[in-house]
């Protein structure tokens, strides 16, 4: 298979998942099942609709994600960057 224009063979792929959900406890439940499978994407949920402290990192660092970057707010938007 030949690469797209502009690409070389060698060049790693890189699959990026972004999903709407509310609530924090929803992105472990997707997450894990993208890390059941065998799947490494870097992550971008959204409407995590919590405060950074309240995100639960420790859980998804522990299945795949060990880079995590956070901008929450109480009630309102919030999106993490998982890697």
């Amino acid at each position: 298979m030949n690469p797209a224009p502009g690409r070389t063979a060698e060049r790693p792929r890189i699959s990026i998942l972004i999903w709407h959900y509310r609530g924090s406890g929803a992105a472990v439940d997707g997450c894990s099942q993208f890390a059941l499978a065998g799947r490494r994407f870097q992550v971008c949920p959204h409407e995590t609709k919590g405060v950074d402290a309240v995100f639960p990192d420790d859980d998804l660092k522990a299945m795949a994600w060990p880079h995590i970057r956070m901008a929450g707010m109480k009630g309102y938007n919030g999106v993490p960057i998982l890697s």
